[in-house]
Parts: C-alpha cells; sequence; structure tokens
C-alpha cells in the first residue's frame, strides 16, 4: 500500500514553517515559510498550498516544554489546527510532539554551512522538515498514524 501524502506545520507566532512527504515516499520536501499576517491572510496561501498537493495527513508541531507541560504556544498550535480542520475538512489532523526540532533545525542548517542571519528564512521549514521526519519514522516503526488525532470539539471543552 501506498503511504499518502503528509503535510508538517511547524507553528509560530511570526512565522510557520511546512514540509511534505510525496506520495509513496518518506522523501521529505520544504515548501515554504509563510508570514503569519493580521486578520490571517497568510491561511490564503496556506489553503492554496494544501489544494495544490493535497494531503491526506496533515501533522500539526505541538511544542511541549521539556518537561512535558503545554504553554502558550501549544494553545496557538491547537488554534492553527482548528483553523486547518475547518478549511480543509478532507484531511486528518495530528498533533505531534516537537520539542527540540527547532534546535535539531538550527543544527542541519550549521552543518550546511548556513549562518544565523541567513538561517531566518529557513528554519521554521527545515523543523517542519524534522517534524514530518520523525511522524514518519513513528508511523515505520508503530504501523501507526504517529501523534494524536485532533478533535476540535475536544479541543474547545479543554479551553473553558
Amino acid at each position: 500500500m501506498l503511504s499518502p501524502t503528509r503535510f508538517a506545520y511547524d507553528v509560530g507566532k511570526s512565522r510557520i514553517g511546512a514540509a511534505r512527504a510525496v506520495s509513496g515516499t518518506s522523501v521529505v520536501l520544504p515548501i515554504t515559510t509563510y508570514r503569519v499576517m493580521p486578520m490571517e491572510v497568510h491561511f490564503d496561501e496556506i489553503l492554496d498550498d494544501l489544494e495544490t498537493y493535497q494531503p491526506e495527513i496533515i501533522y500539526v508541531g505541538l511544542p511541549l516544554h521539556l518537561n512535558g507541560k503545554a504553554g502558550i504556544s501549544v494553545e496557538m498550535a491547537k488554534e492553527f489546527a482548528a483553523k486547518l480542520q475547518e478549511l480543509y475538512p478532507q484531511g486528518t489532523i495530528r498533533l505531534i510532539d516537537e520539542r527540540l526540532t527547532t534546535a535539531t533545525a538550527h543544527q542541519h542548517l550549521a552543518a550546511a554551512g548556513i549562518s544565523g542571519k541567513k538561517r531566518g528564512g529557513v528554519v521554521d521549514q527545515v523543523a517542519a522538515c524534522v517534524i514530518l521526519e520523525q511522524a514518519i519514522a513513528a508511523e515505520e516503526s508503530t504501523g501507526e498514524l504517529a501523534g494524536l488525532p485532533f478533535d476540535v470539539k475536544k479541543n474547545r471543552r479543554e479551553k473553558k
């Protein structure tokens, strides 16, 4: 059975990195870095890419603290996942632990000789690639989708 097309997002306050895995492979490619815009205008670009690549599985990085506790960034990631579910209901959205992915992305970029100042535009894409690579590795080792299913109704109950 061919593996589905998958996406991953690294969600931040000012930028969102995106990566994809080509259907039938475990090859992970960066897509872009979206600038977070007022009035959620960035979702127009995100939806364009979703419609272009039509991923079946979408991983959203869940930026837990090293001790496993949730902070403000986790809520931001869940809000992003809820908006994705609203705009692209045909995709299965999963939340996946992304601790240390940005640090790993910086290490990859440093190893490639990309200096600190030049990393700003791509580090989020590389972090999204790391998230997706970890998800695929988990899928391959367990035979199950990685992370936790995102349920917008459950998420809203937890916020109350």
